[in-house]
């Protein structure tokens, strides 16, 4: 759980406009993230698509920016 935290952290300083936290399961401690958008009149789809692809880019970055694989070794530890 330390060790996602310190990672959760290091993350959230060079993404600024996403923000990660660290969750406790009943599989052990995940990085979260969410991102909220009004939709009172709807969602236009070019709307959808650009924070789509804007959590997405993030969520990669993310991965690449984890080079002790904490993320890796959790996944991997869980199957």
């Amino acid at each position: 759980m330390e060790e996602i935290q310190k990672f959760s952290h290091q993350v959230n300083e060079k993404l600024t406009h996403q923000k990660f936290s660290v969750r406790e399961t009943s599989n052990g401690p995940v990085l979260f993230a969410r991102h909220a958008f009004s939709y009172v009149n709807g969602v236009p789809v070019r709307m959808l698509l650009r924070v789509v692809k804007q959590f997405a880019s993030n969520f990669e970055a993310t991965l690449n920016m984890d080079t002790n694989q904490l993320l890796v070794k959790k996944f991997s530890s869980d199957f």
